[in-house]
């Protein structure tokens, strides 16, 4: 085999391990690492609630918690100055060191920021808000299976109820609800400018006495929208997944909204 032959064979091979090389083990950016670890805590830390003016504060012995007078100041490393009164607290006699500091609202991060500098000082947090987990009482909840499939219950933990513009109305277009149904009742929808049984269309849309809806099927122009019949139970059921009242220890629990 020629020396052109040989060199050109061991230059191939190089470049081909080269390229394995840099397949299997790609650089990764230390930049796009370090942002990444430190964006998903901002992002925790802006879902927190807390109480404004609030901060709970533990000093490194119970000795030198009692060394600081009820009003005093303490500066930051950029030189600000940050007024607190401070207080025991009940958690103060399960805690050595436990203070809770009332700081100006506006102040209350930084203030944070400023007692964690001081060296004597073990840590210090927001007064942070926690709420009891609100998963219905209903008996048959556990029934149903498609609120958990859609996150329900976390969305229930972080809000509920609206009034208002922001109040949710659901229209069930099937047969008539059970309006009295102990489950449904509260949350049945009632038009606020029509007047039950007085067989005039108030609000002028066309629609006699369309207090809780209308019967579209048989136009009944007296409010009628139930029949009570056993086979008219579907939209009954269809408006119980959408709105039946939780907490209430009674059937199921509804996703939201008011019914009509």
């Amino acid at each position: 085999m020629s020396t052109h032959i040989r060199i050109l064979l061991v230059s191939t091979v190089c470049l081909a391990l080269l390229v394995v090389a840099s397949v299997s083990f790609p650089r990764r950016s230390g930049a796009q690492l370090q942002a990444t670890q430190t964006t998903i805590p901002q992002k925790r830390q802006r879902q927190q609630m807390f109480v404004p003016g609030e901060v709970l504060v533990r000093y490194r012995t119970e000795s030198m918690a009692k060394s600081k007078g009820a009003s005093m100041r303490i500066a930051a490393h950029d030189g600000r100055l940050f007024s607190l009164n401070l207080k025991r607290t009940p958690g103060s006699d399960l805690l050595p060191g436990l203070r809770l500091a009332r700081v100006a609202p506006e102040e209350t991060l930084d203030a944070v920021t400023a007692l964690r500098q001081q060296p004597d000082v073990l840590d210090a947090e927001p007064n942070y808000i926690l709420k009891a987990d609100v998963t219905p009482n209903d008996p048959r909840f556990n029934e149903q299976y498609a609120p958990g499939l859609i996150g329900a219950p976390q969305a229930w933990d972080t809000r509920t109820g609206s009034t208002g513009a922001g109040r949710v109305v659901i229209g069930v277009i099937d047969q008539g609800i059970d309006f009295n149904h102990p489950d449904l009742a509260a949350n049945i929808w009632i038009n606020p400018g029509e007047i039950a049984g007085n067989g005039i269309d108030d609000d002028g849309n066309g629609f006699v006495d369309d207090v809780r809806g209308f019967n579209f099927a048989s136009n009944p122009q007296n409010g009628s929208t139930f029949s009570g019949l056993p086979t008219e139970d579907h939209a009954s059921h269809v408006a119980g997944i959408a709105g039946a009242v939780g907490n209430n220890n009674t059937g199921s629990r509804g996703l939201t909204g008011q019914l009509v």
